[in-house]
């Protein structure tokens, strides 16, 4: 696997570049926010890559984790609460 640091920064840039020449025909979300940047430079530093893009389309903050604090699931019921997204593609619940 090729872990070269500044080709990942590269590819990304290069598609910060063609998104911000796209923005005009963008959804509202594209026109704040580049989700394949992101995407991409999450899975490129969950494989190891230090990712270091700032952008205002695609901020530095967006590769940091966050600890969110996610409510109880009390209001799910109970024998709902292992299923998966399959399951409920496959009826089985």
């Amino acid at each position: 696997m090729d872990q070269d640091q500044e080709k990942v920064h590269d590819g990304l840039k290069q598609i910060l570049r063609r998104h911000k020449k796209r923005i005009k025909q963008e959804d509202i979300l594209g026109k704040f926010y580049d989700n394949a940047v992101a995407g991409l430079g999450w899975l490129a530093q969950y494989r190891g890559i230090k990712i270091e893009i700032n952008d205002k389309l695609c901020p530095k903050e967006i590769f940091e984790y966050h600890e969110f604090p996610y409510p109880e699931l009390e209001w799910i019921p109970e024998d709902l609460r292992d299923k998966t997204w399959e399951d409920l593609v496959q009826r089985r619940y």
